[in-house]
């Protein structure tokens, strides 16, 4: 008898299988390891195609391809669970040696899929990881930030937040409703991209964010908005109140950008809004940025932060409450599960700090003023 031929196209291929996962791993590192290059050929040469293909196939669908999939894998599943239930059943004596087998092919096809996954999600968006961050292609310069400097501008944009409320006319009684529709804020916030000119980035405006079916599950895992790299929709919890609502799509708009750091993603979510054409967006922008900028600088001069935080006034602190009040009602096990969860994800693709990358925005906007990109306010020298 002729030994196996180890070429035979059906074994090739199974070779071909058990390699994509280590493949994968060592392409990954590869590009980490060589980022200028990574940029010239992915950030500039592959991305903006895959990234056109999958905003234009986003675009045809007004829901979630990513929960369509994800509601037709589930039936999928439950449909191939059936049936191996029922051959079992057949097989009597048989059924543990043929659960044993459908066990190995479970596990091969398993590792197999874990390889293709793994270069879909590289090739689709992954790699955006390892090209230089954004705040190198910008030439901010966060060093030497203070709390002082951190809390002047803290103060600034509260000054912007409170007069942009008097404009809108908002009750104070109340929280704010966004003015506009969900469509319209959408083409505002792919105008102000494109407007950005951000180094690196040459991309178009691909499709509408996604409000996603799954809201009340997303709010009690502490989730406002998620990027689905396979395939390409910036999708967003469609219960956060109006005030947070521009921020998020935004920041999911950033990552479909190539923009992959969370706290890059929160600047330029700021950023965009901070220099919308409407009102009501740049109200939400410097309300966000004065929240995060006054809660940064009152860990270290809380009596000075106190008295900016009375300077925003009563209807813009009404929205801030509204914002704290919604994340209370939903926060839970759940919520820190997610939250570990996540910061494993950013910390195996190498984002410093995992989830307190999030926090990075307060040193990056410091670092946009001081080059004075922050729409409505002047430039400052470091440590001003």
């Amino acid at each position: 008898m002729r030994p196996p031929n180890p070429f035979h196209p059906t074994r090739a291929w199974l070779w071909v299988g058990i390699t994509l996962l280590p493949a994968a791993a060592l392409g990954r590192g590869l590009a980490f390891a060589f980022p200028d290059l990574t940029e010239r050929w992915y950030g500039r040469g592959l991305y903006p195609l895959v990234s056109a293909g999958l905003g234009a196939l986003n675009g045809l669908v007004a829901v979630s391809l990513a929960e369509l999939l994800a509601i037709g894998l589930l039936v999928l599943m439950g449909l191939l669970a059936w049936r191996e239930g029922v051959r079992m059943a057949r097989d009597g004596r048989g059924a543990l040696q043929a659960l044993r087998a459908r066990a190995v092919r479970l596990i091969a096809g398993g590792w197999v899929l874990a390889g293709i996954l793994a270069w879909a999600f590289l090739l689709l968006w992954g790699l955006n990881y390892s090209r230089p961050q954004l705040r190198q292609r910008m030439g901010l310069d966060a060093e030497g930030v203070t709390a002082k400097e951190v809390l002047a501008l803290g103060e600034q944009a509260a000054a912007v937040a409170a007069s942009l409320y008097r404009e809108l006319g908002f009750d104070p009684a109340r929280p704010t409703r966004m003015p506009i529709s969900f469509a319209a804020l959408n083409r505002i916030v792919d105008r102000r991209l494109a407007s950005l000119e951000l180094p690196g980035d040459e991309i178009g405006s691909g499709g509408p964010a996604k409000r996603l079916w799954g809201s009340v599950a997303l709010a009690y895992l502490g989730i406002s908005g998620i990027y689905i790299p396979f395939t390409g929709e910036p999708s967003v919890n469609a219960l956060v109140p109006d005030v947070s609502m521009p921020l998020v799509v935004a920041h999911e708009k950033a990552h479909f950008h190539g923009v992959t750091d969370e706290g890059e993603a929160g600047m330029v979510g700021i950023l965009v809004c901070a220099g919308a054409e409407e009102p009501y967006l740049r109200y939400a922008a410097y309300l966000n940025a004065a929240a995060r900028l006054i809660s940064q600088a009152a860990r270290y001069l809380p009596q000075e932060a106190a008295s900016v935080w009375q300077s925003l006034g009563e209807g813009p602190l009404r929205d801030l409450q509204a914002i704290e009040q919604f994340w209370a009602r939903y926060r839970g096990p759940a919520t820190e599960v997610a939250r570990r969860v996540n910061d494993a994800y950013l910390r195996s693709n190498r984002v410093p700090g995992g989830v307190e990358s999030y926090g990075r925005v307060v040193r990056l906007l410091v670092a946009l003023h001081r080059q004075g990109r922050f729409p409505e306010l002047g430039a400052t020298g470091p440590g001003n």
